[in-house]
């Protein structure tokens, strides 16, 4: 199916229709994206982090605070994600500001809510903290809070970190010609569409 039929407005709108089939057709870890980053010195710098949470405010992972991509990100806020799901032939780029949250007052959010899974809720899985927006929801229906799971997480190492994104692009392989592509470009009010001939 062409991804030029039925393009929403806005492109956290499709990112979570292509992420959620990708989760239904059973790729290994759909969450996975490759992080690319910029320090002053201006040598990239790229490597495999996990999506542990996303809306259309943006993209969430966590990361050890003494690793060489904060060192980047605290000199160079700007940064690229490129999410690989060969096996429908998709691929979505994203490139965006980065900005810390603390870890604590994530945690406290979480401890305000009930026990039970709800969408976008914090699950712990042997002591990493893992969550799928509105995959919990069907994926993983069963699962429960555990505390004992934050006991060896330190708040001094682990920070959280929020992709707010400025630019989107959508790229589909195709049988009849090599691929399409569609870009979502923010001008700092709203999203503008371009569709690659």
């Amino acid at each position: 199916m062409s991804i030029l039929q039925n393009l929403p407005g806005s492109p956290f709108t499709l990112f979570e229709n292509w992420f959620l089939e990708a989760v239904d057709n059973n790729i290994l870890e759909p969450n996975s994206f490759t992080l690319a980053t910029v320090g002053k010195d201006l040598r990239p710098s790229q490597r495999i982090v996990l999506l542990k949470s996303y809306d259309d405010q943006g993209f969430l992972f966590f990361t050890n605070t003494d690793t060489k991509k904060v060192r980047q990100i605290n000199e160079n806020s700007f940064v690229s994600a490129h999410f690989a799901w060969l096996k429908l032939e998709r691929q979505v780029r994203v490139e965006g500001i980065v900005k810390s949250i603390s870890t604590t007052e994530l945690i406290k959010t979480f401890f305000k809510r009930d026990s039970g899974l709800k969408k976008g809720d914090w699950i712990s899985v042997k002591s990493d903290i893992v969550t799928f927006r509105r995959i919990v929801e069907s994926k993983f229906d069963n699962l429960r809070f555990n505390l004992n799971g934050f006991k060896n997480i330190s708040m001094q190492d682990i920070r959280c970190y929020v992709i707010e994104p400025v630019y989107f692009e959508f790229w589909q392989g195709c049988v009849d010609k090599f691929y399409e592509s569609v870009e979502y470009v923010f001008d700092g009010e709203n999203w503008n569409l371009k569709i690659n001939d």
